[in-house]
């Protein structure tokens, strides 16, 4: 992320600049006539790459389900909870595919969608990390152990309401020229504290 300095002078004897806030909008394009600086380069390409990935991928998935469903006539609760994580996932793409789409035309994007992609990889990553915690507290697909799974399931939603809630406080912060990473300083200390 490139720094840029600016020095204001006040000229006269008033003490007006000392009071004075000053807000600005700089816009570059690079020689291709592209938003994107060098390190962003290649971000449209990569998430095109993986909406294609993620898409083939589903259809495969879902012809499986669906040839599993003929056999036993339903999905297991751990399926659905694999299923969903992997629509969230998949539609957190394309928000973002079409924000960046956006955001290599005008340099902005659509926030909205950008915001609404963070939140559903955040809740894909919690759901499977919640399934393995699941299955690490004896979690089976067979009946009969599974008596702690209420309490699961509302631990497991409490995490997800916290992560959600920490991806939209990251991305209100995420143009804050002292920022390196989109999750640094106490929002990232939240999240890995919920993840351990």
């Amino acid at each position: 992320r490139p720094l840029w300095y600016f020095a204001v002078a006040d000229c006269g004897e008033s003490k007006l600049l000392s009071a004075t806030r000053i807000r600005y909008e700089f816009m570059a394009w690079q020689e291709d006539g592209t938003e994107f600086s060098v390190e962003q380069d290649t971000v449209l390409l990569m998430h095109l790459a993986e909406v294609c990935l993620l898409a083939a991928f589903s259809f495969f998935y879902i012809t499986l389900c669906k040839k599993y469903m003929e056999s036993a006539e339903n999905l297991h609760a751990t399926i659905w909870a694999l299923s969903i994580a992997g629509a969230v996932l998949f539609l957190g793409k394309i928000f973002g595919t079409i924000h960046w789409t956006y955001y290599n035309s005008d340099g902005e994007g659509i926030k909205a969608l950008d915001v609404i992609a963070d939140i559903c990889v955040m809740l894909s990553q919690v759901t499977l990390a919640s399934l393995l915690i699941t299955v690490a507290h004896g979690y089976t697909l067979l009946p009969g152990k599974n008596e702690d799974l209420d309490i699961i399931v509302l631990m497991v939603f409490m995490i997800g309401v916290i992560h959600v809630l920490l991806a939209g406080f990251g991305k209100i912060t995420d143009d804050a020229a002292h920022k390196w990473h989109e999750y640094e300083g106490p929002v990232g200390w939240v999240i890995i504290a919920c993840r351990m």
